[in-house]
C-alpha cells in the first residue's frame, strides 16, 4: 500500500469511518423514508434520468469540494450522462 510522489515512495492507508448499519436499516425502513425517497424519484428520475444523492458533513474540512471534483471527473469521462 505504497504510492509514488516524485522520487518518493509514499506509504498510503485508509480509514473509513465505521456506521452502526443495523441502526440505519432500521431507519432506512420507515415508511417516511419510503415517501421521501419516492418524491424524489418522481422530481429527479423521469425520462431516463438517474440521481445522485450525495450526503456530506457541514465541516469543510471533509472534502466537500473533492466530491464536486470528482463529479465533475464522472461526466467528463462519460458525457452520456449529462444531462441525466
Amino acid at each position: 500500500m505504497t504510492v509514488q510522489v516524485g522520487d518518493r515512495e509514499v506509504a498510503a492507508r485508509h480509514y473509513p469511518i465505521s456506521i452502526d448499519v443495523g441502526t440505519m436499516r432500521e431507519l432506512a425502513a420507515f415508511a417516511e423514508v419510503a415517501e421521501h425517497a419516492g418524491a424524489l424519484r418522481k422530481a429527479f428520475c423521469s425520462e431516463g434520468r438517474q440521481l445522485v444523492l450525495r450526503v456530506d458533513r457541514t465541516d469543510p474540512s471533509k472534502n466537500i469540494v473533492r466530491g464536486f471534483r470528482a463529479f465533475t471527473t464522472l461526466l467528463e469521462d462519460h458525457p452520456e450522462l449529462v444531462g441525466r
